[in-house]
């Protein structure tokens, strides 16, 4: 694909031969084929771990699977893993930003089987940054082993982490608006564009392959009307971006407490996975990605208005607390089971006041989940698509792009970067709007 050099102008696609752009949408098909691959045995990998340890125990023993396994991810983290700066995401979208796509291979290795372990033993965090990481680390590793160009490494990265996105949940559209609107911070024209599409399309065909159709389930959300009663989904679009301003400032903030938390650095998710576990034994919905509570909600599961409320406030909670103890894992399965929750619990309300609406709660949890994520991840397409293509339901399109552009507005004025990047300031990496890049303040 030619020589390594790094990326002066805008103009030097102009540059690139025919040769090399086929080169690199090769490369793309062979990306999205194998983190597909790897994103399916990690899913295997946790699965496997959960039913080894929770089939095997119950009872109040069950609060001991994550403490032991917090002690073994806090090994595993501790010395498998180079020390670096900035932790998961966070590194890779400043490795695409300032390092040319050049990512610590090594680290985002252990950090996939950390979160694969930490996932098993009940851990509420997502499967989502392992999963891009896959991707993403497989392209570094890839470009920087044949000796690619900085432009074709940076791009590669971000085919591969949507591909990574796109294997996990199976929402193709979402994966790509994922790498580009939250990993590239902007569409960056068609060198990043193509690969990504290629990559994404490659992935899913071969998640396919390899777990068949997804699960359907048919969304009861009613229908939607054209009149003041879309005044309610906004309000049900300010409290979700409030959930997610909440969710977004614990990290930082329980990631700064666990650093003053005198004990030893095996301890600390120690303690976080006991906490974890004794909560877990009256709502084992905490436990995991969120996934799959999300899908139940969606899918009609009637859950009791109490066991709702505590998901919102326990996966709020706890999520953080978990990350910043030392768990490694992703952040958007417990985002969507917090937004799904909450908007089930707001639409059950709405039903009771307006009885003869006519509108399920379930229409109410497809919004506020929607503005869930593009409140957290700064990111109104990714969250719009996500939810459309998981329920194939584009009736309350409407509402849910108005929810969308409500959050990204509210969260960018009152929140200090997305789940991603809010450790990056702290570090001294200002990121500029638009596509991507590094500002370094002088002085």
């Amino acid at each position: 694909m030619g020589a390594n050099q790094s990326t002066s102008t805008s103009a030097e696609p102009d540059r690139i031969s025919w040769a090399a752009y086929l080169g690199l949408g090769v490369a793309a098909v062979v990306l999205g084929v194998v983190t597909s691959i790897g994103v399916w045995l990690f899913n295997r990998a946790f699965s496997l771990i959960h039913d080894l340890t929770f089939n095997s125990i119950s009872g109040w023993a069950i609060a001991l699977i994550p403490l032991v396994g917090g002690i073994v991810v806090a090994l595993i983290m501790k010395f498998g893993s180079k020390p670096d700066k900035l932790a998961a995401m966070a590194h890779v979208i400043d490795g695409v930003a300032e390092q040319g796509g050049r990512l610590n291979t090594r680290n985002g290795f252990v950090f996939v089987i950390a979160a694969a372990l930490g996932i098993g033993v009940g851990a509420p965090v997502g499967s989502d940054t392992p999963s891009a990481m896959i991707g993403g680390h497989l392209a570094s590793w890839f470009g920087q082993r044949f000796h690619q160009r900085e432009l074709f490494i940076r791009s590669l990265v971000v085919a591969g982490i949507g591909a990574g996105i796109s294997a996990t949940f199976f929402a193709q559209l979402a994966a790509i608006f994922f790498a580009l609107e939250i990993v590239l911070g902007g569409f960056g024209g068609v060198i990043y564009v193509v690969p990504t599409v290629i990559a994404v399309a490659m992935s899913g065909f071969t998640t396919f392959l390899l777990n068949g159709a997804p699960t359907p389930y048919v969304v009861q959300a009613g229908t939607f009307q054209w009149d003041g009663t879309l005044l309610l989904f906004v309000g049900v679009a300010v409290l979700s971006t409030i959930a997610a301003i909440a969710y977004v400032n614990l990290l930082p903030l329980t990631k700064k407490w666990w650093t003053q938390v005198n004990v030893p650095y095996w301890a600390k998710p120690a303690i976080a996975g006991l906490i974890v576990g004794i909560v877990g034994i009256g709502l084992p919905e905490i436990f995991g990605t969120g996934l799959t509570q999300m899908k139940q909600i969606f899918g009609g599961t009637v859950f009791p208005i109490t066991t709702l409320l505590a998901l919102v406030i326990a996966k709020t909670i706890l999520t953080p607390t978990s990350l910043g103890s030392g768990f490694a894992g992703g952040v958007i399965g417990p985002a969507l089971a917090i937004g799904s929750a909450f908007g089930y619990l707001y639409g059950a309300l709405v039903a009771q006041l307006f009885p003869n609406l006519g509108i399920s709660p379930i229409a109410f949890a497809m919004v506020a989940t929607a503005a869930m994520l593009a409140g957290t991840f700064h990111a109104p397409l990714f969250g719009a698509m996500m939810i459309l293509e998981m329920t194939n339901n584009y009736l309350f399109l409407v509402p849910i792009l108005l929810a969308v552009g409500i959050a990204y507005a509210l969260a960018q004025r009152f929140q200090p970067g997305s789940a991603y990047t809010f450790a990056l300031p702290r570090v001294g990496v200002h990121l500029k709007p638009g596509t991507f890049t590094a500002d370094h303040p002088q002085g």
